[in-house]
């Protein structure tokens, strides 16, 4: 994990060299952190359907 961190840092320093932008260098984190957000929603979708959460919060009950 600490490679695609020193990635998107390095990352954003070029564009805001580039653009002389830091809002417009930022974008591309932000687009991670939305797919990441989806991501959360989507599995957590799944779990519901296949009723995995029912059965964990039946164990945790008794």
């Amino acid at each position: 994990m600490p490679l695609r961190t020193g990635a998107i840092t390095s990352l954003i320093g070029v564009l805001r060299e580039q653009t002389e932008s830091f809002p417009i260098a930022l974008l591309p984190l932000c687009l991670l952190t939305g797919a990441g957000c989806g991501l959360v929603f989507w599995v957590g979708r799944r779990r519901a359907r296949t009723g995995v959460a029912d059965s964990a919060t039946s164990v945790a009950r008794a």
